[in-house]
Formats: C-alpha cells, structure tokens, sequence
C-alpha cells in the first residue's frame, strides 16, 4: 500500500505529529527540526506542511517550507519521499527548489520534474558533521563570549554579509531571528583584543542535538584559528548539555571542510540544494 500524502495547517499540530518521526534520528533530520521548531516558535513564516504515512498511521516522512526557500525533505525509504514529491506536485504551490540529504533529495528531485516541466539543476552541495569527542584546536589570541543585545547590529550585518557571501536568501525577519537568539544565549562572539572578529549561532537543543551555523569571520580576520577556536567553545558548551553538535559545511569550501575535522566533527552524509527550473520547449 503506498504512503499516504496529507497537509497540515497547524505548525503546532503538525509538529506534534512528525515530531516522533523526527526524533528517531535527530542529527540526519537536523534541518527540518530546527526549521519546524521556528515556524512553531513564529520566528519563519508558515510554508508547506506535509507528511506521508504508512498503513498503520506512523509518519514515515515529512517536507517543510517556509517561503521562499527551497522545501526541506526528509523520509524513510524512497517510497516515502516519491510519495511527497507526488502529493506536493498535486498542489497548487510554488516550489522553488528543495534541499535535503543524499539519496532522497535526488529522488525528490526527479519524482518532481516528471510532469511539471521543470528541470533539476543542482545549486549547492553540502556535508553534514557531528562531534562526539572535541579536539582542543591550536589556541587563537582572543576568547569566546557571549552576545549581548548591544552587539545586534553587528551581527545583523554580519549575518548579512554572510548570506551574501554564500549566496542564499536570508531568512526573513533577520533582526527578530537575532535578537531572539542573542537573548537565549545562543549568539557567541571571538574577541581579540577587543576587538570582535568572528561570531556563530547556534539553534536550541532539540531531541539532544544543536546545530550551528551560521559561523562568519570578516576577511581581514580570517587565517588566524579565530573561527575554529569559537566553534570548538560552542561546541564544548553544548557537549556540557549532553548536546550532539553538527554542522554544514560548503563542499566547495575545502578550508571549512577540513578546520572542523581538526576539532573531532566526523561527516556523516552529504546534503544538496537542487533549484526547479523551467524546462526549454521545442
């Protein structure tokens, strides 16, 4: 019998429904947790809220959007995410792409452009990591601190300068997403000498996991361990809360992708961005 395809309209209820779905593998399933947890908290706009399930009423798989990003998909077999990308494909939404981990996000993929005269382009790849065990990294001048709501407008800026710098779309009410997170402490700062020159956030801890990003450093501050050295104190914080960290980090970024490895952050699946594009006609 195949999945069955249903739409929900209440963040909170449909929270409560994928949420055990979600629980069983909080670290491969990171994005659309932490994004569900700030559709449910009013920090995104409300998208698509789908589910799949099985015969005996179990979510076996999930997709969540929040305009006008790509989907996020996540789902047990690749019936499960065929069954989405159909049940998607049926409503009369926007669907400018979706993201998620290999294989299914490929699968996504193709189950969607059959019929929708859209063709799949990969846009971004990316690799999830976890730490278990943290690897002191070589020290950097400077210490980690917390931010404080003095610091919003730098970080506003900065978190803006990122998005630009990896060419994505922000993520909507960006000053309201900050202070939110400054004030629950989930905003660290790398200060030398006074001087503040590399921050990250971090989600909360959901399902005994965290994950963190964005981290930017400025380019003139860049090549001196002040990101790996802040990475590591955040993640050393939420160890101390028996949190897992993770993390993406860009394929294409060989410098990312080797400093956290330094750390003790170990790969675990690699994840793609795949836009929808407008097949050419004859």
């Amino acid at each position: 019998m195949s999945p069955t395809f249903t739409v929900e309209d209440d963040p909170r209820r449909f929270r409560e429904r994928v949420w055990p779905f979600l629980e069983l593998d909080p670290v491969e399933r990171t994005l659309p947790m932490t994004v569900l947890d700030a559709v449910v908290g009013g920090l995104h706009p409300r998208g698509v809220l789908a589910a799949v399930e099985s015969a005996s009423g179990a979510v076996t798989g999930c997709a969540v959007q929040t305009p006008p990003h790509n989907v996020i998909v996540a789902a047990g077999t690749g019936e499960d995410v065929r069954a989405l990308a159909r049940g998607l494909g049926d409503l009369d939404i926007v669907v400018p792409g979706v993201v998620g981990l290999t294989p299914g996000v490929h699968e996504f993929a193709t189950a969607w452009c059959e019929g929708q005269a859209r063709t799949a382009v990969e846009d971004r790849a990316s690799r999830l990591f976890r730490l278990d065990t943290l690897v002191a990294p070589r020290p950097a001048e400077g210490s980690a601190r917390i931010a404080t709501q003095d610091d919003l407008d730098l970080v506003v800026d900065w978190f803006d300068l990122f998005v630009r710098e990896v060419g994505g779309i922000g993520p909507g009410d960006l000053r309201r997403i900050l202070t939110v997170r400054i004030a629950a402490g989930r905003v660290l700062l790398w200060v030398t000498a006074g001087e503040i020159v590399s921050f990250l956030g971090h989600s909360p801890v959901l399902a005994g996991h965290a994950r963190i990003g964005p981290v930017y450093t400025p380019p003139g501050h860049r090549g001196r361990g002040c990101a790996s050295n802040l990475v590591a104190a955040a993640s050393g914080a939420l160890l101390a809360l028996d949190a897992v960290p993770t993390l993406f980090t860009d394929l294409a970024n060989p410098t990312s992708n080797s400093i956290y490895q330094t750390i003790g952050y170990t790969p675990v699946a690699d994840a793609y961005e795949i836009a929808f594009v407008e097949s050419a006609t004859r």
